[in-house]
């Protein structure tokens, strides 16, 4: 049972963050809410879970805290970095420019 530290709600039902339950169990549910579409480059085929406050400041493992993302290259570009940084940053690396990356619905 853990405590989250800005919606001071108990959780109990997520599984410790590392670890095989954290791959076989959280990771699962949330590639499936999100429908596989990673929320960083707009493109299907998520293959983890990314939180959006990362978990280095927040420790907070909740489904609401946590969006699908590839692996590689884009939750490791983005690190602890905004999620704004890194969708600006992926955009630049994939070769699109802002204007194009506007109608994508994040």
């Amino acid at each position: 049972m853990r405590l989250s530290p800005f919606t001071g709600e108990v959780h109990t039902s997520m599984p410790k963050r590392t670890g095989r339950r954290w791959r076989e169990h959280t990771v699962p549910r949330v590639l499936r809410r999100d429908n596989g579409i990673c929320h960083l480059c707009g493109r299907p085929g998520a293959d983890t879970a990314d939180h959006l406050i990362p978990w280095s400041i927040s420790h907070d493992d909740s489904l609401s805290n946590l969006r699908a993302a590839h692996a590689y290259p884009c939750n490791q570009v983005r690190g602890d970095r905004s999620v704004m940084w890194a969708r600006a940053e992926i955009a630049k690396r994939m070769g699109l420019t802002a204007k194009s990356t506007v109608g994508w619905d994040w």
